[in-house]
Parts: C-alpha cells; structure tokens; sequence
C-alpha cells in the first residue's frame, strides 16, 4: 500500500517542492499524490484489530504559517477526526542561510501554544530533503512499538512530548539508546533547550551522549537567538508540559 501526499503542497510557496522530494525519495512505502481532505500526509501502519486499515496522518506546517486561523482550523479537524490518534504536526525548522535560525524558537513557540489545545506529536525537521526520512522512521518506532506491546495503540497522551526528543538533531532521529540518556539527564524539550544553549548544559550532553550525536543535539538548538530562547522556553513550554 503508498503512503500518499497531498497534491495541494505543490500551491503552498515553501512546501511545492516536497512532492518531487517524496517522489524521488526511494523509501517504503513508495508515495503518491492524492487530494486529502484533512491533512497533507498519509502512512499505513497495517491493520487494526478489526481488520481495517490503519493509516497515520500528518499536517506540515512553517513558521510562516504556524500563527494563521487557517493552521488551527486544520490542525482542529484533524486532532478531531478519530479522538486524536494516529496523527501528528511536521515542523519546517526553517534557516534563513546565513547561519541563524528563527525555526528553533518558532518550533518552541508552536508547541506551547498548540498543547493547549491539541495533544499531539510535533515532529522538526530541518529541511524539505530530510522530510521523507523524518516520516518514515517515525513511523518506524510506532511500528516497533506496536510489535513490543501489540495490546496498546498509539494515542494522544502523555509520551507527546517525549516523542519530540529523537528529533531535536540536526540529523534526526537520535538512536534510542541516546534518547532514553536525553530522557535520563533532561526534564523534557524545555530543559534540553536550556542545557544545549549552555556552557555548562552542553559540556553535560557531551559527555553523556556519542560525540557525533551529542554535536547534532547542540547544532539544533545553538541558533543566533539561543540565550532569549532558553529564557523564553521555560514560560513558553510550561503550559505544554504541565498537561503530560
């Protein structure tokens, strides 16, 4: 079975060119362009219990789109459509090429403001080019963890914001022997914000994670505006994190 992508990404100025990415992606499932009614990215994960097919579904959205009424009706519709399963929010961290970012602390932005409403993951990703690899072992972990505990389905609650950490790298997703240290030596997305934008948080990460992934970690979040970050996080991320 494709996964599928929606033909309306190619009228949208920063995403027309995910299609031909995912098209010439090469990964498995292969995609296809089809008009979705609710979201802009389709996954099969197998069948349910009952027998019908299960598919996870995402919405893409930048920076420049995360504030606009349009974004949170679409993000209501789909949270909505079966309780809140099954879906999640791919975030376009967005460089403007000269080396800083403003993607770091709209990401942060967008979660807190979205977990007031909406308890769903949010999936960074860095780049158009990394989008296919992004989805795919996501999509991957919910399936190895579905195999480990087949009683259990993947629903909204608690583990959202956890399901972030494997992506706060610049070459996502972290190895899961170093999400669970990240889930060890920080409390949450908030607090490793803080440690990577910190001499002393950084010298921490680097000696409790691989070096290479330890280096990706510190990249993702050490952007032009890392210090009023790190102070922004801890009010911004507080009203997301209280409800896990």
């Amino acid at each position: 079975m494709n996964a599928l992508f929606c033909c309306s990404l190619r009228k949208r100025p920063e995403l027309s060119s995910v299609p031909d990415v995912l098209l010439r992606s090469g990964t498995t499932p292969k995609w296809r362009e089809s008009r979705l009614e609710t979201h802009d990215l389709a996954v099969p994960l197998g069948k349910s219990n009952a027998g019908t097919q299960q598919s996870f579904r995402f919405i893409i959205v930048t920076s420049a789109e995360m504030n606009q009424p349009d974004t949170e009706k679409r993000l209501d519709r789909l949270y909505h459509l079966d309780g809140g399963a099954n879906v999640a929010v791919l975030f376009l961290v967005e460089d403007n090429g000269n080396g800083s970012s403003r993607g770091t602390r709209s990401l942060i932005e967008f979660q807190g403001s979205t977990m007031e409403h909406f308890d769903m993951p949010i999936l960074p990703f860095t780049s158009i080019g990394c989008l296919p690899a992004t989805v795919i072992a996501f999509c991957k972990e919910l399936h190895d963890r579905a195999a480990r505990h087949p009683q259990s389905a993947f629903r909204r609650g608690p583990g959202s914001a956890q399901l972030l950490l494997p992506y706060c790298s610049v070459n996502p997703p972290l190895p899961e022997g170093q999400v669970h240290i990240l889930s060890d030596i920080t409390d949450g997305v908030r607090d490793l914000a803080s440690k990577a934008s910190t001499s002393d948080g950084q010298r921490v990460l680097r000696e409790r994670l691989d070096e290479r992934d330890a280096e990706d970690v510190i990249s993702f979040w050490l952007h032009e505006h890392s210090v009023q970050l790190s102070a922004e996080a801890g009010s911004i991320m507080q009203v997301g994190e209280e409800t896990d």
